[in-house]
């Protein structure tokens, strides 16, 4: 009897011949047992992991008929395996194995932010006056309460698992931050309604828990007019 369990993280394949999505440090099990009522066990279980395209290497024989195996490079993977007795006896043999193909993905998504119009960059100056720190990667912006804000997260080629999900928050510079907003999706649209100056924090993830760095905009949400003053 020979049993295979894939461990998590793990996302089932979407078309085939793909079995499993899995990441580097997933844990794939192989246990080979001879089964009742006369097993003379003394069993060997034959493994091999091999890229997609390659040449198959030979077998690895494992003595006992168990091994717990992970595969370390992205990309596509073929599991070939089987299971023998002392007497021969063999589930799948080596031109006939159990077969299973498994993407290894360990890239994060990546996500993009698109401000709308009107804005405004702010300068050093401006950013040390409202925050007191230099303008961060993402950018410094006067913008205003209609200024739509689209933030969209694309899981990569060469082995997109996607099912992707976008976390963002928004709060104001003093306040304390609160919980990030889960978006089950790879965008959204958002405006800020409160004249002030605003921090914003995103980061996306996929299905298989790879998280890209989070990302942090500065805003200073301005919707009054100016007022002008006339002396004759």
């Amino acid at each position: 009897n020979l049993v295979k369990k894939v461990g998590k993280p793990k996302v089932e394949g979407d078309h085939y011949p793909i079995d499993w999505y899995i990441k580097s440090n997933t844990p794939i099990t192989l246990t080979c047992t001879d089964l009742g009522p006369h097993p003379v066990d003394d069993v060997t279980l034959y493994y091999r992991d091999y890229l997609i395209g390659d040449p198959a290497p030979g077998y690895t024989a494992v003595p006992g008929g168990y091994v717990e195996i992970q595969k370390i490079e992205d990309s596509e993977h073929v599991l070939e395996f089987y299971c023998e007795d002392a007497l021969g006896n063999t589930e799948g043999t080596a031109e006939n194995p159990h077969v299973e193909i498994d993407i290894v993905d360990t890239q994060a998504p990546v996500s993009q932010k698109i401000l709308g119009d009107p804005k405004h960059e702010c300068t050093e100056n401006e950013a040390m006056m409202y925050y007191e720190t230099p303008i961060p990667a993402d950018g410094c912006y006067f913008i205003t309460q209609n200024t739509p804000i689209t933030l969209t997260c694309t899981d990569g080629e060469p082995h997109p698992v996607d099912h992707v999900k976008i976390f963002y928050r928004d709060y104001l510079v003093g306040d304390c931050p609160p919980g990030f907003t889960e978006v089950d999706g790879d965008y959204v649209t958002f405006y800020k309604p409160q004249d002030s100056a605003h921090i914003l924090e995103w980061y996306c993830v996929d299905e298989l828990g790879n998280t890209e760095s989070t990302h942090v905009e500065y805003d200073i949400v301005d919707t009054e007019a100016p007022e002008t003053t006339k002396k004759i």
